[in-house]
């Protein structure tokens, strides 16, 4: 009988051991995913603006995809054209050409 006792108590105190691991691992595991959490918040919102942008040409499309104005340059001369939509609902194109 008092070898049963004996056995009982060991498995309730490994059993015991074997809780407080767990806990500890949750602990661990609840920290690190945190850890990782706000570190992919910061890399999100910490956006670096370039100092400078380059392009033969910038195009505003409208959001059915429809190309609303271009402001473009070549070696010689800079354009510039706009899409208006005039109150008759018709569409005008302006264009400005300039050196």
């Amino acid at each position: 009988m008092e070898t049963q006792a004996l056995e009982w108590e060991a498995i309730l105190e490994r059993l015991g051991r074997l809780e407080q691991a767990n806990r500890r691992r949750r602990v661990v595991a609840s920290a690190s995913l945190l850890v990782m959490t706000l570190a992919l918040l910061m890399g999100a919102t910490a956006q670096r603006v370039p100092d400078e942008i380059r392009a033969r040409a910038f195009v505003v499309v409208a959001s059915d995809g429809r190309s609303q104005g271009r402001l473009g340059a070549s070696a010689q001369r800079l354009s510039r054209s706009f899409r208006n939509a005039r109150a008759d609902g018709a569409q005008s194109r302006r264009s400005l050409s300039g050196v």
